[in-house]
This record gives structure tokens, sequence and C-alpha cells, in this order.
């Protein structure tokens, strides 16, 4: 087969294959209802989060309940402050002798009970 032949089956080809599988190419694809993109038959699209509305709406919320914190007087800390701040102090070096905690109570009671020198 000669050049001229070759090119003009290529011609041919071009001119017959190209616009058919255009065709054909317009009635595979179609719009995904959910994106909006024209995709293929077997699409699956990743549907955008609300993580960031939750987040923002939570952030909301947030400041409303520490606004009315304040204005009930609370403090409007975190909530571990609303439940009861804890207590810094540690077992070993708790002096308070009326001090209700079960580790100061039970090392009071450990320290009472041992035989040995203790300082404190």
């Amino acid at each position: 087969m000669n050049q001229l032949q070759r090119h003009l089956r290529r011609l041919v080809r071009q001119k017959v294959r190209k616009p058919a599988l255009a065709f054909l190419h317009g009635l595979i694809q179609h719009q995904c209802p959910d994106c909006k993109r024209t995709v293929e038959p077997f699409h699956t699209c990743a549907l955008k989060s609300d993580f960031k509305r939750r987040r923002a709406r939570q952030a909301r919320a947030e400041r409303r309940r520490l606004d009315r914190a304040k204005q009930a007087g609370k403090g409007g800390g975190p909530r571990r402050q609303q439940r009861g701040e804890r207590r810094a102090d540690h077992y070993k070096t708790c002096r308070d002798e009326e001090c209700q905690r079960q580790l100061c109570v039970v090392y009071r009671e450990g320290i009472a009970a041992c035989p040995l020198p203790h300082d404190g």
C-alpha cells in the first residue's frame, strides 16, 4: 500500500469515525444529578461534606453557652471549671486535715497506720 492510499484511508476514517464516536459519546455520557458534572455511566461522586457548617454551628453554640454563663455570674470558663475545678494540690503535700478527697484520705490513713516515722 502506498503512502497516498494510507493517507486517504486515514482521512476517511477520521471523517467517519470521529462523528460516530462523538455521537456515541453523547449517548453514553450524562449529567450527574448530585454533582452536576457530565460523567460516564459508572460514575460515583463524592458529595461535599457539611463538616464546616457543623463545626461553625458548634462554635456558635459554645459562644452562646459561655455568654449565658457569664451573664448568670458563673464565670463561663471551660466545662471542667463549671463542674468543679480540680484541686491543684497533691495528696502527699495536702496539709488540710478536713480535706475529703479520696486520695488525701487514703494517704492520711495509710500514714497513720504505718509504724515507721514519716515527715509531716
